[in-house]
C-alpha cells in the first residue's frame, strides 16, 4: 500500500501553494483545516484497515513505517481544530453559542453517534457477530464498542461538556474559561488513565491547545509572520517534538507534550503550505462520518473478500457510499429535530 501513501502525498500537493517569502494568512480558515482533516482521516482509514487484513511487506513498507511513526498523532489535528473552531464560534456568537451548546453540539453529536451505533448493531447481527447485552448497552453510552470507533467520540463529548461547564461558570472571562478547560481536561486524563486504554487520553490536550491558540492568534501571527522568527520557532518545536518522542511511549506526560508539539508543527507548516484539494476537503467536511463509518465495510467484507488489495478498494468505495447516504439522512434528521443544518 505504498501507492496509497504516494496518492495521499499527490492529493495534498495538487492545488497547494507554497509561500517562500510571504505567509499563508488563511492557514486556519475552514477550507484549509478541512483539507488537513481530510488528509489525516484517510490516514486513519489505512490504520484501521490494517487491523483487519495483512498486506505484503514489500508493497507496504513505507506506509507501515509512516503509520508506526504517527501512532495516535494522526488524530491530534482533529482535536486541535475542534478546540480552535469552537472558540472561534464563541468569539463571534458570544453567549448565544454557549447557551445552545448542550443541544446543538453535545446532544446532536451523541444522537448522531447513537444512530450509527444502531447501524453497527444491525450489521453485526446480519453477519452473525454477537455481543453481550451489557456490551450493547455500554456501546450506546460510548463506553464500549460494537466494532465502531468509540474512544474519539467519547473524548469529544467529554471535552464538549468541559467546554460548556467552563464557559458557563466563567461567563465574563474567556481567559479563565480556557484555563478551566485545561484544568478539567487534565483532571479527565487522570481519571480515565485508571480505567481506559492510554490511547484514549494521550492526545486530549490538543483540544484546549486549539482554544488557546484561537484566543492568542492575533499576537501569535504578529510574532510568527516574520521569516526569521518563524524558522526559529519551527526548528524549536521540531526539536522539542523529537526530544519528547524519545520518552513518549514510556511516559504519558511526554506523549501529551509530543502531541502538542506535533500539532503546532503542523499548524506552522500550513503557514507556508496552503493545501487546497477538493477531494481531501470533502472528507474533512464530513470528518465525523468518515471516521465513524469506515469500519462498517471492514466488518462486512472481512470474511468475504480474501485479496487484501481488493478488500481495501471495496472498503474505500463503500465508505464513500455510506458517508453520502448518512450525510443526507442526518441533514434531514437535523432539520426536523434541531431545526438547523448539521454543522
Amino acid at each position: 500500500m505504498n501507492i496509497y501513501l504516494l496518492l495521499l502525498v499527490i492529493a495534498a500537493l495538487i492545488g497547494s501553494k507554497i509561500y517562500l517569502k510571504d505567509f499563508n494568512h488563511e492557514y486556519l480558515n475552514i477550507d484549509t483545516t478541512s483539507c488537513i482533516k481530510g488528509l489525516f482521516v484517510l490516514i486513519v482509514f489505512y490504520s484501521h484497515i490494517a487491523s483487519y487484513v495483512e498486506f505484503s511487506s514489500s508493497n507496504d513498507f513505507f506506509m507501515t513505517k509512516f503509520i508506526l511513526f504517527l501512532g495516535q498523532l494522526m488524530v491530534t489535528m482533529f482535536l486541535f481544530y475542534s478546540g480552535y473552531g469552537i472558540y472561534e464560534s464563541i468569539k463571534r456568537k458570544k453567549r448565544e453559542y454557549i447557551d445552545s451548546f448542550p443541544k446543538n453540539r453535545i446532544l446532536k453529536t451523541y444522537v448522531h453517534f447513537v444512530l450509527i451505533v444502531l447501524t453497527y448493531w444491525i450489521v453485526n447481527m446480519i453477519v452473525g457477530i454477537k455481543y453481550e447485552a451489557i456490551d450493547i448497552f455500554l456501546s450506546f453510552l460510548v463506553w464500549h464498542s460494537l466494532g465502531n470507533s468509540n474512544w474519539y467520540i467519547f473524548i469529544i463529548l467529554v471535552l464538549y461538556v468541559i467546554t460548556y461547564i467552563s464557559f458557563k461558570i466563567f461567563s465574563k472571562s474567556d481567559r479563565k474559561a480556557i484555563m478551566s478547560t485545561w484544568i478539567l481536561s487534565i483532571i479527565g486524563i487522570i481519571i480515565l488513565k485508571n480505567c481506559r486504554p492510554i490511547y484514549w487520553i494521550n492526545t486530549l490536550l490538543c483540544f484546549p491547545l486549539g482554544m488557546t491558540y484561537s484566543h492568542h492568534k492575533e499576537d501569535i501571527d504578529k510574532f510568527l509572520f516574520n521569516n526569521k522568527k518563524y524558522i526559529f520557532t519551527l526548528i524549536a518545536l521540531s526539536v522539542s517534538f523529537c526530544l519528547f518522542r524519545l520518552y513518549a511511549h514510556e511516559n504519558l506526560s511526554f506523549y501529551l507534550l509530543m502531541s502538542i508539539a506535533f500539532s503546532l508543527v503542523v499548524v506552522l507548516l500550513t503557514m507556508k503550505i496552503n493545501i487546497r484539494n477538493t477531494f481531501l476537503k470533502w472528507f474533512g467536511d464530513r470528518l465525523f462520518l468518515a471516521y465513524i463509518l469506515q469500519r462498517l465495510p471492514m466488518i462486512v467484507l472481512r470474511h468475504i473478500v480474501t485479496n487484501p488489495y481488493l478488500y481495501f478498494g471495496l472498503c474505500f468505495v463503500m465508505m464513500i457510499f455510506l458517508i453520502i447516504i448518512f450525510d443526507m439522512i442526518l441533514k434531514k434528521f437535523d432539520k426536523i429535530f434541531f431545526n438547523k443544518k448539521r454543522c
